[in-house]
């Protein structure tokens, strides 16, 4: 069982004498080069071999039988060859059967219940824990350079119990050189503190600065530009605004290259940007292997990154969501910006770290800020009409959204608001708030793009929890619902722009003398798009079943 000369190609030969037969496996090699990899070869006695790598049946072929003989000569990481290289590796836990081993004992022996992906086509998993170690089998070598390493490393994120920091100078990654070639997925959560010129979310290349694979942004904008370079020839996909939503939050970022060349980029499970001409990262050895940094002079990542992963294979779209979900409803995860269950606090409960800051009101303490009057769960958010508020931190959006929430009004105050998302007063304003004398109805408001929509909506739910849900497409298609019944829909003339909102209310208004809301908020969700109407019912039932 050996390494074909020169490259990466299993053989498995067997002399009768002087006479030897073999079977080859092109590539076979590939994921050992710079990681761990379970390693496993059956022969049975009419010389049929099957090929396994982590669990997977790579080849199979057919030679002469292997004769019984005695072998005096019998090594292990060298050749019975005089001219043959010594092996030039490393090796664990080696062991023989004089049977061939069924398929599913040699998967189960390496999957040993994990999910698949936990473990197939998994090049590395580095959760970012507090350390740089790899989760998958691979063991693949990272160092990181960090000037003060006591503040690399910070509790939270959005997967297990932490994440990295990475302050965008000298706050970098660096992976142990790997083989890539063909299929290929990176997955990521990411968090961008701001856009600086050109900054790598990865690069692995070669050292002559060939053979690229990598992901980064469009000068000093949120663009993605995901990239490969063969022999020179630059392909690319592009995704204006795709990186938006991750600066001042997390957002969970895919880069998918299929067998078949084509190209895609997920945010938050889905689709945005597809090359289906993008072509394949070209077989070889990725001597440079960067995260966070480009490794010349473009800055280096400002923000933070957690469960950073990288496959040899190209996950499905189902398979993207199963790794941002982790087990979840896709409605808690798919799209989703924020997810506020205001069960005694407003953390974001989304993974995204979104979290809001309660500021209560001077006849409100902050501990009677939250009823345990709920419309899901143990508790809501009460406003009692004097200026108490939660406020987001700034975050970047634009096109499609939605929201959906559960609202009691107490008493009706006109300009009241469920939301004001802007930067101040009159600037780039995402609003929804009550309007009209009587404050009857809800009015979905973008200041500056034309248009807005007005919805006879608050009649009827006096004093009761009810559920409010407007969606909003990337062309400004707006639909309101209540109780899941379809209130009104109109159009924003120019949609939703992007821009970067400092100003983020939740029942406060970006101008000082409106007023504010009287009444309760449960459950609110903001999407980064357009909820169908089934989803909408969806969210609806989970309340109407309390």
């Amino acid at each position: 069982i050996a390494q074909r000369q020169n490259s990466l190609t299993l053989r498995v030969e067997a002399y009768v004498g002087t006479t030897g037969t073999n079977v080859e496996v092109p590539n076979f090699w590939a994921p050992a080069y710079g990681g761990w990899s379970a390693v496993c070869v059956t022969i049975d006695g009419a010389g049929n071999v099957q090929a396994f790598m982590n669990g997977e049946l790579k080849g199979t072929g057919k030679m002469d039988p292997i004769p019984y003989v005695e072998r005096p000569a019998a090594f292990i990481g060298r050749s019975n060859w005089n001219g043959d290289q010594y092996s030039d590796s490393i090796m664990d836990n080696l062991r023989m059967w004089t049977k061939v081993l069924p398929t599913a004992q040699i998967q189960a022996d390496y999957i040993m219940g994990r999910p698949e992906r936990d473990w197939k086509g998994l090049y590395g998993a580095f959760h970012l824990d507090g350390n740089l170690n790899d989760a998958g089998s691979a063991k693949w070598l990272a160092t990181v350079d960090n000037a003060l390493p006591f503040n690399l490393w910070r509790l939270g994120g959005p997967e297990g119990t932490g994440y990295a920091a990475l302050d965008g100078f000298n706050d970098v990654i660096s992976l142990n050189r790997r083989y890539f070639g063909g299929a290929f997925t990176m997955c990521t959560h990411v968090k961008y503190n701001k856009f600086t010129t050109w900054t790598r979310l990865f690069r692995f290349f070669s050292t002559d600065n060939q053979d690229e694979i990598q992901l980064l942004n469009n000068a000093d904008s949120s663009e993605i530009f995901f990239e490969i370079k063969n022999d020179g020839g630059l392909s690319k996909v592009e995704v204006p605004n795709g990186f938006a939503a991750a600066q001042g939050a997390f957002q969970h970022i895919c880069t998918v290259i299929t067998a078949g060349g084509e190209g895609t980029v997920y945010r938050q499970g889905m689709v945005v940007g597809v090359n289906a001409e993008f072509g394949v990262p070209k077989n070889g050895i990725r001597q440079t292997c960067l995260v966070a940094r480009a490794g010349d002079t473009s800055a280096n990542l400002d923000g933070a990154l957690d469960d950073f992963r990288v496959y040899d294979r190209a996950l499905s779209e189902a398979e993207v969501q199963d790794l941002l979900c982790q087990g979840r409803p896709a409605l808690d995860c798919v799209g989703l910006l924020g997810h506020y269950k205001f069960d005694g606090d407003a953390r974001d409960s989304s993974a995204n770290a979104w979290h809001g800051d309660v500021a209560a009101s001077n006849t409100e303490a902050a501990a009677d800020f939250f009823t345990t009057d709920a419309a899901i769960g143990s508790h809501a958010v009460n406003f009692e009409g004097d200026d108490g508020h939660i406020r987001l931190p700034p975050r970047q959006f634009g096109g499609a959204l939605s929201i959906s929430v559960w609202v009691k009004v107490v008493t009706a105050q006109r300009y009241a608001r469920i939301l004001d998302f802007g930067n101040g007063p009159a600037a780039q304003n995402v609003i929804l708030f009550q309007e009209n004398t009587t404050a009857a109805d809800l009015k979905v408001d973008v200041i500056g793009v034309g248009n807005y929509v007005v919805v006879d909506f608050f009649k009827g739910f006096e004093n009761t929890f009810f559920h409010a849900a407007v969606t909003i497409a990337a062309d400004g298609a707006v639909n309101v619902y209540a109780n899941n019944v379809l209130k009104g829909t109109g159009k924003l003339t120019n949609g939703i722009p992007y821009s970067y909102r400092t100003a983020n209310y939740v029942a406060e208004s970006n101008w000082v003398n409106d007023n504010t809301l009287t009444g309760s908020l449960d459950e609110l969700r903001i999407y980064n798009r357009e909820l169908t109407a089934a989803e909408v019912k969806t969210l609806y039932d989970m309340g109407s079943a309390e």
